[in-house]
């Protein structure tokens, strides 16, 4: 059912590298400090779903990651936010990162976590320490969820990613968060593949004029066309239309 209005969509208007660094000092802080990606699938289920409403409410955090998002929140608070803060370059920049971490990965496509961990092992001279879980999960099996939340305590991540895709790492973030003895939950969407190699992000050129988009749907048109022809312009129609959820977040 379609809405008339957003609620107040509190986007933080640090920058990338004051997020980032934020971010790395609650990793010890085991708060379960949580991140939203805010990209236009999510404006989509804000405008058409009231139990999405509820579930976005409970993130600590929210930073613009798809390009219509920043640049309407740019242009109406220009001295706000300098930078698109997406999922996969925020996933970079922490795993990049000097300090030792211990960091968990859970979701992503068949390989994607094992990929990413191989990847970053490598390239950090083992200062981070990585378990990742890449089972297919039903966010309502209480009894998986119950043996995964565990799992992941158990290894005491300061950095829990989960790569489900929206809204089902959102679903799942929101069920599970006050269980989770973590530093910092951020849900990344497909960030595991386009890390690891697995699936090629667009060109930089492409994404500096936000049509990263058009490269996903070419690569695959039968899973996105929906996401991209039919969502995507309802949520750009509720951007327009909801100016006012834009207000700066101190």
């Amino acid at each position: 059912m379609l809405r008339n209005s957003l609620p107040h969509l509190r986007i933080s208007g640090d920058s990338f590298s004051g997020t980032t660094t934020q971010l790395l000092s609650l990793a010890n802080k085991r708060k379960a400090w949580s991140v939203l990606t805010l990209n236009m699938q999510h404006i989509f289920l804000l405008a058409t779903s009231k139990e999405y409403r509820a579930i976005y409410t409970d993130f600590d955090c929210v930073v613009a990651d798809g390009f219509p998002i920043f640049l309407m929140y740019k242009l109406l608070n220009p001295r706000a936010l300098s930078e698109r803060i997406t999922g996969v370059d925020l996933m970079r920049s922490i795993l990049e990162s000097d300090l030792h971490l211990r960091v968990f990965l859970l979701g992503g496509g068949p390989g994607s976590g094992f990929a990413c961990v191989k990847l970053f092992s490598s390239q950090n001279k083992n200062r981070t320490t990585f378990c990742y879980n890449d089972e297919l999960i039903d966010v309502y099996d209480c009894d998986r969820n119950s043996r995964i939340v565990s799992d992941i305590n158990n290894f005491g991540p300061d950095f829990l990613f989960v790569g489900l895709g929206a809204p089902k790492q959102d679903i799942w973030i929101s069920k599970n968060k006050s269980r989770l003895d973590v530093g910092v939950i951020i849900g990344v969407g497909g960030s595991f593949e386009l890390l690891s190699g697995t699936k090629s992000r667009a060109p930089q050129i492409l994404g500096g004029i936000g049509l990263e988009w058009a490269y996903r749907l070419l690569q695959e048109p039968s899973r996105l066309w929906y996401r991209y022809l039919v969502q995507y312009p309802v949520a750009v129609y509720y951007l327009l239309l909801n100016i006012s959820s834009f207000r700066k977040t101190e």
